[in-house]
């Protein structure tokens, strides 16, 4: 058996109860209260066997720096310029440099920067289409009869609407601007605008299909790359990049592989919580990808685009490693043990050995699941296999750990990655080393060069100040405000690189919720005297709440402070003032002035019930 040593933090005590046992003992596991108990297997620690094992290699370390790598659809690019031509294109040559297309053309040749997304130039194949797709607009309109004196020409052969009319004169130039956003772009809004336009004019306008079967598959995918790394990954975003590939498989495109698995990514997202719906949503999509059928034929096409897909058999797609990672991910933020069962046996049947990544979305299931054997199962699996926790990983630990109340593992993880930035004294460090060691026993393997990061310290101060430890919390958020920033980076326009901007730390709202939510739970009422040999720390008093309110009055008044932060702070005032009324009308008022809050007319939201026994009935919003 294993005991964890108590951890001292500063010179000051957190009063955090003694620690428990750690490690295990023969058959035994600990539960959350630290006693030993019999282990019994369950459904949760069933999932694991099905994962299969990685071949071991040599642990390596990630470098920092960024990689040039090349995009797979890259050279997919280059296959569909060539492949789209047809000989008569192949063997025209670039004599007629003054026709009006070339010069916009040339235009939207562009030079390859560092951008989010890689700007891809213009097909070339389609120059002589458009060239003769114009000829053949303006012979259209050099042979209508004339308007007789004194009428005026109806504007409906300007319009795309049907195949019998004449589409807009200089319609070229709409559709060499639309591909040229296409390919340019990094708003996602302007991208999906270009496609609507060319997809539907291509589509109504039988000259312009004529010659533009379709949209170039190189802008095809560069959209689906624009969709796929916008952030927040929404329904409608999901419902855009289905339509996207829907339109490259109808038109005889290759799917490949990371599309189909962005796909599948947003399948399951889109919602503020992942729901068993997610799950089914992001399965239909992979089984789609598995028979080769149309992207969402199943559930998300009509009746009559689902029977064509059926009677249709495209390329089938292999699945790899990231799409069935992204499938136990779903599963585990919907807590559905029978779908990480299904597919943990999917992954071990293809013989694919599970990433990092795979274990990380494995140790959210077992922390939302408040399992701590099958968390160490899962890091006992990562150090068997060489694979790295990561800051990531032990920030998921610190979380997990939190949860389980255990606050000892956490403070010991903290003080270990602090050590690696701010190293302790001389005689405080041989107690790292065991503190480490001790870690060690619970497969959290801290590299020397691992140090914290905004997640770290927003996760450890809300955990010690939701269990009502105040100094050691505040001395957490001092730390961060006295390191430098490493994370924030800037691109040098001279040399493309990445260079950190090294600022200190800010404040930020998710830290300042956290306090406020240790007062409303812990504050100290003016009339409540000193407890000796109490557990929590007496320190949550109306002047530090004070100090603490001060300071968040300084965040920028753009912050969006939600209702329950409000009403928490008027929780934890009304504890520590006893009531005062003139106290919590100033705290309300100057709320107001800094941030606006909005509360609808007539509501009886728990907001606007306060305010009314603040103010009285008497307030308009």
């Amino acid at each position: 058996m294993v005991t964890a040593v108590p951890f001292s933090y500063r010179a000051k005590s957190t009063n955090i109860p003694p620690p428990v046992i750690i490690g295990t003992q023969g058959g035994q596991k600990e539960n959350f209260n630290g006693t030993a108990t019999t282990h019994h297997f369950t459904l949760d620690q069933r999932i694991l066997p099905h994962l299969p094992s990685a071949p071991l290699v040599p642990y390596r370390h990630r470098s920092r720096k960024m990689k040039k790598t090349t995009h797979p659809v890259a050279e997919e690019e280059k296959q569909d310029t060539q492949e789209n031509r047809t000989p008569s294109q192949q063997e025209e040559n670039e004599d007629d440099k003054h026709h009006p297309i070339d010069k916009l053309l040339y235009s939207t040749e562009i030079s390859c920067s560092r951008e989010p997304v890689k700007p891809v130039n213009f097909p070339l194949y389609l120059r002589a289409p458009l060239k003769r797709m114009i000829t053949e607009i303006n012979e259209a309109y050099s042979q209508r009869p004339s308007v007789p004196s004194g009428q005026e020409r109806g504007d409906e052969e300007d319009l795309p609407g049907t195949a019998s009319r004449l589409p807009y004169q200089f319609i070229s130039d709409h559709i060499l601007s639309s591909i040229r956003t296409l390919g340019t772009t990094n708003s996602v809004d302007d991208a999906w605008n270009a496609y609507v336009f060319l997809s539907d004019l291509i589509a109504a306008n039988a000259m312009v299909n004529k010659h533009i079967p379709h949209i170039p598959f190189s802008h095809l995918h560069r959209l689906c790359r624009l969709l796929s790394r916008n952030r927040p990954k929404t329904h409608g975003q999901f419902l855009r990049l289905l339509a996207v590939l829907t339109y490259i498989r109808h038109h005889n495109g290759i799917i490949h592989v990371h599309e189909w698995n962005a796909l599948i990514d947003h399948a399951g997202k889109g919602w503020r919580k992942t729901r068993p719906q997610n799950v089914k949503n992001a399965m239909s999509i992979f089984n789609d990808m598995a028979m080769g059928r149309m992207p969402g034929s199943v559930d998300f096409l009509p009746p009559e685009a689902a029977e064509l897909s059926a009677m249709s058999s495209g390329t089938v797609v292999e699945p790899n490693i990231i799409t069935y990672t992204t499938l136990i991910s779903h599963a585990a933020g919907a807590m559905d043990s029978h779908s990480i069962i299904e597919v943990s046996a999917m992954l071990s049947k293809a013989g694919l050995p599970p990433n990092r990544i795979t274990y990380l979305a494995l140790l959210r299931y077992f922390t939302q699941k408040r399992n701590l054997g099958g968390l160490r199962s899962t890091l006992e699996k990562m150090k068997e296999q060489n694979l790295e926790l990561g800051l990531d990983g032990v920030n998921s630990c610190i979380w997990a750990y939190g949860l389980a109340e255990r606050l000892e593992i956490v403070m010991m993880i903290y003080r270990v990655l602090r050590h690696n930035h701010i190293p302790e004294s001389c005689t405080e460090s041989n107690n790292i080393s065991s503190i480490a060691t001790l870690l060690e026993d619970e497969f959290i393997i801290i590299q020397p060069e691992m140090q914290p990061d905004h997640i770290t310290y927003t996760t450890v101060i809300q955990i010690l100040a939701y269990h009502g430890h105040f100094d050691a919390a505040l001395n957490v958020f001092l730390d961060m405000m006295s390191v430098q920033n490493m994370e924030e980076r800037l691109v040098d326009r001279t040399t493309g690189d990445m260079e950190p901007l090294i600022l200190p730390y800010q404040p930020t709202f998710p830290i300042f919720r956290a306090l406020f939510l240790g007062f409303s739970r812990h504050a100290t009422p003016p009339s409540q005297k000193h407890v000796p040999g109490s557990t929590l720390d007496q320190d949550w008093t109306h002047h530090k709440l004070q100090s603490i309110f001060d300071l968040f009055l300084q965040l920028p008044p753009d912050t969006d402070i939600n209702h329950s932060t409000i009403y928490m702070i008027f929780k934890a005032f009304q504890k520590t003032s006893g009531g005062d009324m003139t106290l919590l009308r100033s705290i309300w008022e100057a709320l107001d002035k800094r941030f606006k809050i909005e509360i609808k007319a007539n509501s009886s939201s728990r907001l606007a019930r306060l305010k009314n026994d603040i103010f009285g009935q008497d307030w308009t919003s």
